[in-house]
């Protein structure tokens, strides 16, 4: 079974490291420069700690990068510095053999190969599982597969690509809830070597996606999928910060009810995590910029996002479940909380 290493194993990657654990991967952190609440996150999942990055690149055949957006391009550089701090302490011999994907699949006709450029060739299933030994052969030639699944933009992603300093990069994004909260999120990944991440042990905790070889593809859809899904639920925080000024709250959730909008739970959820919805929502305005739309929307909703950030609401941690009424939740969103 493969050595899969997790960069920033906080609440979603202490998860994806509990579902490969369970599909019988090795799965390796370090907690070097890390909070108490991430040991605590780490050591639940039951993750192999190892006293450095460096350590733990030396170790992986994959590497999953799940850091705030912000801190992605500054998580490529130490992965890129660990793996050369890595390497210098290796006394194996390398050898200069590179192979590919392609070839691989070509000798394996059991494995048919899959995940062309096509970006709407999308499926659900490896091709080929990193179980196989060319991987660890691989690996010590070239260094781990780096699968980037932060929520960024596809420019920041290139700078991402360029701080890996050749390192083999699959572009990656989760769309759903960490799988220890409720299994079935998708991990969507594109680059040459998509295949090989979506062939780890999930253990049917998540559906990995391939839509493509264009590393930048997972990004940009993440950027469109995120914008609708954190989009919405700005609306209703801002919504409901309205109604309770003007007296209004009940009325306005009844009717929100009506269709389907009126989540109560997931505003409070968001606010837990809205420090980190800010940079995404800038990656997603910048995305959008690319695409030669007008920038304004998110610039806005990333507003929203810092103030919801600053106020009581926001002082818990996403793995926390609270049962909150709706004049609660307006309450605490009127008072400035720790951050604040």
């Amino acid at each position: 079974m493969p050595t899969v290493a997790v960069v920033s194993a906080g609440f979603m990657g202490s998860a994806l490291g509990a579902a490969l654990l369970s599909g019988g991967a090795r799965v390796v952190t370090t907690l070097e420069g890390r909070s108490a609440r991430s040991r605590r996150l780490a050591e639940s999942a039951g993750l192999e700690i190892l006293p450095t990055l460096a350590d733990v690149l030396a170790a992986a055949d994959v590497v999953l990068s799940v850091t705030p957006p912000a801190a992605a391009t500054d998580a490529a550089r130490a992965i890129a510095a660990a793996h050369r701090s890595a390497r210098s302490q290796d006394p194996r011999p390398r050898t200069a053999q590179p192979r590919t994907v392609q070839r691989r699949a070509a000798r394996s006709p059991s494995h048919p190969a899959r995940g062309h450029a096509d970006a709407g060739n999308m499926t659900s299933q490896s091709a080929r599982s990193p179980a196989d030994p060319a991987l660890s052969a691989d690996r010590r030639e070239g260094g781990p597969i780096v699968a980037d699944l932060n929520a960024v933009s596809p420019g920041t992603m290139e700078q991402v690509v360029r701080e890996l300093g050749g390192l083999r990069v699959v572009d990656g994004s989760i769309s759903g809830p960490p799988p220890t909260v409720k299994p079935g999120a998708r991990v969507y990944l594109s680059g040459p070597e998509a295949e090989i991440v979506a062939g780890l042990p999930w253990a049917g905790m998540i559906e990995p996606v391939v839509i493509g070889d264009r590393v930048g593809a997972a990004s940009a859809l993440k950027m469109c999928t995120g914008s609708v899904y954190k989009g919405l639920v700005a609306l209703v925080t801002q919504a409901m910060r309205t109604a309770g000024a003007h007296g209004v709250l009940a009325e306005v959730l009844d009717d929100l009810e009506r269709n389907g909008l009126a989540d109560n739970a997931g505003v409070a959820r968001a606010a837990t995590k809205a420090h980190r919805y800010v940079d995404e929502m800038r990656e997603v305005s910048a995305t959008q910029a690319g695409a030669g739309l007008d920038p304004g929307l998110f610039a806005a909703i990333a507003a929203v996002y810092a103030d919801i950030a600053s106020t009581r609401l926001a002082d818990d941690d996403p793995e926390n479940d609270r049962a909150l009424t709706p004049a609660e939740i307006v309450a605490r969103l009127r008072e400035h909380g720790a951050a604040g």
